[in-house]
């Protein structure tokens, strides 16, 4: 209303505050102890354009965090996410890591002049599917997914590496193996025929 008095009425329409959501994409810790996990944060609903802080680093526009570490259990990161408006949302994060390989190795079979040796390896937690990798002197010798490794004969120290799924990997002595000294170099000798008992006698050095 106008100082003459004049009126007009005007309508508008008040729309309802949406509330600000977001969305987290978590990629989990590859190898025990790696800390490269990594998340990757979205807008969702609310008044773009949208700034996050994540774990207390402050808002800012970046939407990927990388560099995370991991538990077998679950680490929580916390971040909040903020709209255009100033609307805020907190949310919390959760980033895994597989559990360290166990990997145990050892010669099931020892060399002998009747037989060849056996080393045998077997791993567990990691990523799983698992290759083995039998190492003399530092060098890859053979390798399989069954950790059964035969017919060895040359003499050395063995390890025994397990890789799993995501490439991580462990290693542990198996041992090691000593060269056959079989005997060489045999004496004969013999003592004189002696009679009555026509007998002789005979020593091997």
């Amino acid at each position: 209303k106008d100082s003459k008095n004049c009126s007009k009425i005007v309508d508008q329409i008040v729309n309802p505050l949406v509330p600000v959501t977001a969305k987290s994409d978590v990629k989990p810790v590859t190898c025990f102890g790696s800390n490269n996990g990594s998340v990757t944060l979205e807008g969702l609903t609310g008044v773009a354009p949208y700034e996050f802080n994540f774990d207390n680093r402050g808002f800012d526009s970046a939407t990927t965090y990388s560099g995370l570490a991991g538990s077998v259990a679950g680490t929580k990161y916390t971040y909040i996410v903020k709209d255009a408006k100033g609307c805020t949302e907190t949310y919390e994060i959760t980033v895994f890591q597989p559990a360290d390989i166990t990997l145990t190795a050892g010669i099931s079979t020892t060399y002998t002049c009747d037989h060849s040796a056996t080393i045998t390896a077997i791993a567990s937690n990691g990523n799983g599917t698992f290759t083995y990798t039998l190492n003399r002197g530092g060098s890859a010798v053979a390798s399989n997914d069954t950790g059964i490794f035969t017919n060895i004969t040359a003499a050395g120290v063995y390890t025994v590496t397990a890789t799993d799924a995501k490439g991580c990997s462990k290693t542990e002595s198996a041992g090691t193996i000593s060269a056959l000294n079989p005997p060489k170099g045999l004496t004969i000798t013999k003592s004189a025929l002696t009679c009555p008992t026509n007998k002789v006698t005979f020593s091997i050095t």
